[in-house]
């Protein structure tokens, strides 16, 4: 089914990871889940976060075995830039309405 709403066609689909109907083009869940479509509150929550924390990991492990500089990048910073942005994408959100 499509909504049109303005100009935008906005499809209907089921978030995989909460599993709420939701309207829009969705984002990909990836690395939660490698199929389907998840909703902008879960992609912000446990989608980037979860990215984040993989590429860290890569980083730590090529850092590690070069024998150099630890990455200055704390999962504290991570999680303050993440909230940050919520924040922006809600008041923008808001904003629209």
């Amino acid at each position: 089914m499509v909504i049109i709403k303005g100009d935008i066609n906005m499809s209907k689909y089921k978030c995989v990871i909460c599993k709420q109907e939701e309207f829009g083009h969705g984002n990909n869940p990836n690395p939660i889940s490698d199929y389907g479509k998840c909703c902008d509150l879960c992609n912000l929550n446990i989608v980037l976060p979860s990215r984040i924390k993989k590429l860290n990991k890569v980083i730590r492990k090529k850092v590690k075995k070069q024998g150099g500089v630890k990455p200055t990048t704390t999962y504290k910073d991570i999680y303050i830039y993440i909230g940050i942005i919520s924040a922006m994408f809600f008041i923008a959100l808001y904003i629209i309405k």
